[in-house]
């Protein structure tokens, strides 16, 4: 099984504030559980705390959005395990 990858990071003035980094398949459910079609799933994902909920942190999730659809990526999932928070961090 290959897993391919996809990083964005988000900048401002030259600093990096964001970053995310996916794995997503080549052959379904082999990275995914959920739903028909290729996913991706976000290993890490981190925004900068002065930046945070600031227009500027969606740069690198805005074109997340974007990007796994041009090359067949129908959805993202996470693992956020039984931690409350997360969860509601992700659903944010």
């Amino acid at each position: 099984m290959r897993i391919l990858r996809l990083s964005l990071s988000a900048e401002v003035d030259g600093q990096i504030v964001g970053l995310i980094d996916v794995g997503y398949e080549e052959k379904e459910r082999t990275v995914c559980s959920r739903e028909e079609g290729v996913g991706g799933m976000i290993w890490h994902i981190a925004v900068h705390p002065d930046y945070s909920r600031k227009k500027s942190d969606n740069n690198c999730f805005m074109r997340l959005k974007v990007k796994p659809k041009k090359i067949g990526v129908n959805r993202l999932e996470a693992w956020t395990r039984d931690d409350l928070w997360v969860q509601d961090w992700y659903k944010k």
